[in-house]
């Protein structure tokens, strides 16, 4: 499984019945942000878009954590590092992975939270 679902459980504890919409809310914003940042990450960046690449990449890394997609937040973690790097040929490598990773993520909060 790639989504520890003690992260948004956890509002459960401290925010009772408020809980629910919040975390809907919180899987909302992640849906749309995800995909926007996916978009940003789709390709291997060049010299002149390396830096958008790695703020989208550190992007992701923060709202997957904060969703427990923590395969998906190790993932652009990577993908945040080896822009810093300059490491293109190791970017291109992760590509296919960060793709089939957050539809896989995706698809498992759907299932969990709808």
């Amino acid at each position: 499984m790639t989504i520890d679902t003690s992260v948004l459980d956890s509002y459960r504890d401290f925010m009772e019945e408020d809980a629910e919409d919040f975390i809907k809310e919180i899987l909302s914003e992640f849906y749309t942000n995800a995909h926007e940042l996916l978009k940003t990450l789709a390709e291997v960046p060049t010299e002149a878009t390396i830096e958008n690449f790695v703020r989208a990449a550190h992007t992701l890394k923060s709202t997957s954590a904060t969703v427990g997609a923590t395969e998906l937040s190790a993932l652009a973690a990577s993908l945040e590092e080896n822009g810093k790097e300059r490491a293109f040929t190791e970017i291109a490598k992760q590509l296919p992975a960060l793709r089939e990773t957050s539809m896989t993520a995706e698809a498992e909060l759907k299932k969990l939270y709808t």
